[in-house]
């Protein structure tokens, strides 16, 4: 979740630079973290999804071990 605010407050600040300098690569740069943003949240979830198809339960007590 951290992560996620730190890429954000990125992207505010490459947009608001850009805006003042009337240049739109820092509006490009927000749009590519975006993007990678949105794929560690879809490569975090799809992990979820293994976990819990291979287990039957995303409890983090009863996932202790990485090997099956």
């Amino acid at each position: 979740m951290s992560v996620e605010i730190m890429l954000t407050a990125a992207n505010v600040n490459f947009v608001a630079f850009s805006t003042f300098y009337h240049d739109l690569t820092g509006q490009v740069v927000a749009l590519f973290i975006t993007t990678i943003a949105a794929a560690e949240v879809a490569i975090g979830l799809a992990i979820l999804l293994s976990l819990f198809k291979q287990r039957d339960t995303i409890e983090l007590d009863l996932l202790n071990r990485l090997r099956w």
